[in-house]
């Protein structure tokens, strides 16, 4: 997964069977991501075990969810047949995000790390491109929407998380 997680960085080309590693890698880097976003301190949690335990609750149905999503997408318009692991192929163009996200935790403020972020868009949306017979833009497309529909489960999840006191939300 390294190997072609790295390649995806300098927006290699890349087979949908090369995305065909164990499942323990994707859920190890998903588990990371998860955690790194549970330490972020905008999160409110009043201690890390809490931040990283919601930033798992919340990042595991975005991976699974946006794999569905994806997978219905890039299908509709006959752009995959659904051969290949597309759940490996988001998560290996995903390792990227570990880099902003511990950039956030020692307190780089998001602003400056958007690039690095929307870097990220565009080596998800390459690599859905070269393993696909999709476009760059339909591919970048599809993950802006996928954000875009999922925003408001975060927003949920969140304000129940207040509401049970696990977190602070501002202004409350």
């Amino acid at each position: 997964m390294l190997k072609v997680a790295f390649d995806l960085l300098f927006l290699r080309r890349h087979a949908m069977t090369d995305f065909n590693f164990p499942f323990w890698q994707s859920a190890l880097v998903i588990t990371l991501l998860g955690i790194f976003s549970g330490l972020d301190p905008s999160v409110g949690a009043p201690n890390p075990v809490v931040g990283m335990v919601l930033g798992l609750v919340m990042i595991w149905p975005v991976y699974l969810l946006g794999a569905q999503f994806m997978g219905w997408w890039l299908k509709r318009k006959q752009y995959w047949d659904g051969v290949g692991n597309l759940f490996n192929l988001l998560v290996a163009a995903s390792l990227i995000d570990i880099v902003p996200a511990i950039l956030v935790i020692l307190g780089i403020p998001y602003l400056f790390t958007l690039p690095l972020w929307l870097y990220s868009l565009l080596v998800a949306g390459n690599a859905i491109k070269g393993a696909t017979n999709s476009g760059l833009g339909y591919a970048v497309g599809g993950l802006i929407l996928w954000v875009v529909i999922y925003l408001p489960v975060i927003v949920i999840l969140s304000v129940v998380a207040s509401l049970l006191g696990l977190i602070q939300m501002p202004g409350v």
